[in-house]
């Protein structure tokens, strides 16, 4: 059974709880957690602007240096 996306209405708790559900039958519960929160976030941040992810981290409270790494770090894992 493929991986469930998520949802454009789904917040994340509402994906992971649904996803764990639809496949933990062929996983054990520990790896449909992390296969879910993986998808979730490849997901999320797939197509996250670097502008965007700038300008929220900065509204964080992080430094433009800090965001830059932290920008930075999503691009290298998600892109």
């Amino acid at each position: 059974m493929p991986i469930p996306s998520p949802k454009s209405n789904e917040n994340k708790d509402t994906y992971v709880s649904r996803c764990v559900r639809e496949i933990s039958g062929e996983y054990p519960q520990d790896t449909a957690l992390a296969i879910c929160l993986t998808k979730w976030a490849d997901e999320k941040f797939a197509d996250y602007p670097w502008s965007k992810c700038m300008n929220d981290q900065q509204n964080r409270g992080y430094s433009v240096k800090t965001a830059e790494r932290i920008c930075g770090w999503i691009k290298k894992t998600y892109n």
